[in-house]
């Protein structure tokens, strides 16, 4: 018998798989360029679990594991400023401070304050082998040397005019362009894999900055001067600060098609409603970054049936992240108006189905 099943987004979480939130600021007793005093924030940032088992005689085990990083992926780099450090869940990843200065644009860790928020862009990297062994689709490891280039096609440099050791955005194929690395946090226990994972917790040094001057070719750092008017703080390469603790995380995404019972909604907004009239119809949410999630009849009837309110539903394609739903099923007997016991019996089993898809990171 058809149910009418009005299937309602409000809003959205994309999660890594991991569960990761962002590193902990360093320790203001560290010296420059060192790690943070050890222990994650409080936010439960401790990501580096076991990837995979050890091999009892050749080490680190060599098969990808399902999650992985891949080169052609996109990521966000999530840092709990050492200069403004935060408490709770940080959301916002690393990005650009847009106030032209005689400097040029220049990389910050937020928050910048109230005043200068509005000039802060979060930053979104695909991952890029700058010497092209590596093939889109390949698995990226601890120490590769690698390129992140954002969404404006932009990339770190560290030869940013007059003010040495800031990194800021530049053209690729220019001097100071940096090729970096990522590696685990050294005050956590060491991951049991070579393979980068969404949700892991990295340091991140500088490998070249295609200039014959290597003086700032180091780890990446969190610093800022006293006299700064931004809260959290740029980020440096040449030692001084402190070491910049980033949990890996997916990209943020937004629909961008909706697919239902042989219509395309191609202009869906969190909040509007949709009506799935049959049981045999199926829901297909596409993303950005080529993402989808696929919600078909049977999946939603089993996530009525089982009583609870609130589900998981992985991307399709087993990337990292995923959709939060939560269900309000509302029986027949509830909705039904003083004169419903004339209806016809074809719409006794009326249900109304609520998917709650909540706030984006």
């Amino acid at each position: 018998m058809p149910l009418h099943r009005p299937v309602h987004f409000e809003s959205m979480t994309v999660s890594a798989t991991t569960g990761a939130t962002a590193a902990g600021p360093a320790s203001r007793g560290s010296g420059p360029g060192t790690a943070a005093d050890g222990n994650p924030s409080a936010n439960g940032a401790s990501t580096t679990a076991s990837l995979s088992s050890l091999s009892a005689s050749n080490g680190p085990v060599q098969t990808t594991p399902a999650g992985v990083l891949k080169y052609g992926q996109t990521l966000r780099l999530l840092a709990n400023s050492h200069y403004h450090p935060t408490s709770s869940e940080v959301e916002i990843g690393i990005g650009v401070y847009k106030k032209k200065g005689k400097h040029g644009i220049l990389n910050a860790v937020p928050p910048l304050g109230d005043q200068q928020e509005h000039l802060f862009q979060e930053d979104e990297y695909r991952v890029l082998d700058p010497s092209g062994q590596h093939t889109e689709g390949s698995a990226v490891q601890f120490g590769h040397t690698l390129v992140l280039v954002n969404q404006d096609n932009l990339v770190w440099n560290n030869k940013t005019g007059g003010i040495t050791g800031y990194v800021g955005p530049r053209a690729r194929q220019t001097n100071g362009e940096m090729y970096v690395s990522f590696h685990p946090n050294p005050k956590l226990p060491q991951p049991k894999s070579l393979f980068i994972r969404y949700g892991d917790e990295i340091v991140i040094d500088v490998e070249d900055a295609n200039r014959h001057v290597r003086t700032y070719n180091k780890r990446l750092t969190n610093f800022k001067k006293p006299t700064s008017s931004i809260l959290g703080g740029y980020i440096c390469c040449d030692g001084k600060g402190h070491d910049l603790l980033c949990a890996i995380m997916p990209p943020r995404l937004q629909i961008h098609k909706v697919f239902v019972r042989g219509k395309t909604l191609t202009s869906y907004q969190f909040g509007q409603p949709i009506d799935i009239t049959s049981e045999s119809a199926t829901v297909e949410v596409q993303f950005t970054h080529d993402k989808k999630v696929l919600l078909s009849a049977d999946k939603l009837n089993d996530m009525a049936a089982s009583g609870r309110t609130k589900h998981f539903v992985p991307l399709a394609d087993g990337g990292p992240g995923g959709v939060h739903l939560t269900l309000h099923v509302t029986t027949a007997s509830s909705t039904r108006s003083p004169d419903a016991t004339s209806a016809p019996a074809s719409t006794s089993m009326l249900q109304q189905l609520t998917a709650k898809l909540r706030g984006a990171p």
